[in-house]
């Protein structure tokens, strides 16, 4: 019965939705924004005052309800695949060449995907590094149950194999 509620909501709701059509697909936007970026990889990047002069930042396409994303001075090297040099603007406005001029909203997008990938690969390091100590703290051999239980030497967990061969498990070092 619930989910025969959400699907009658779902369909009366259909029509406050806001639909934009798709411009192509997502993966050959984040490789323009990158080969464009690589193209102009020997511009210097403006300031802060001249950058809305410069940029490529046309209309949105479609509805009024839908926002520009705001330019952000994260990864500011990926601003130049938006920087308009000569002979990449049609006289209507439009860009000329695809791979060689992008919007700025499509190289915050790529900005946005590159923040969420971070934060992807922060956890999934620190959830292995968390892992990993529960492992060793159970199966090194200092952590036996006796009555004289002994602070075991932490120079064990070295990355150099001689080091740890030579003795360095020996509480008596």
């Amino acid at each position: 019965m619930l989910m025969f509620g959400s699907i009658v909501l779902f369909y009366l709701g259909m029509r406050v939705y806001v639909y934009i059509q798709p411009e192509g697909s997502i993966f050959s936007g984040i490789a323009q924004v990158l080969v464009a970026t690589y193209k102009k990889r020997h511009l210097k990047l403006p300031t802060t005052e001249e950058l809305p002069r410069i940029l490529y930042d046309p209309p949105l396409k479609g509805t009024s309800f839908v926002l520009k994303l705001p330019l952000t001075h994260q990864f500011r090297i990926l601003n130049k695949a938006a920087i308009i040099v000569d002979g990449e603007l049609n006289p209507d406005g439009s860009r000329s060449p695809k791979w060689r001029l992008c919007s700025i909203q499509q190289v915050e997008g790529v900005k946005c995907l590159i923040r969420i990938l971070n934060m992807g690969f922060w956890y999934h390091m620190l959830h292995c590094n968390i892992s990993t100590r529960d492992i060793y703290s159970v199966t090194s051999p200092e952590n036996e149950q006796t009555p004289r239980t002994q602070i075991s030497d932490p120079r064990w967990i070295t990355s150099d194999h001689n080091y740890a061969h030579a003795g360095a498990m020996d509480p008596n070092l």
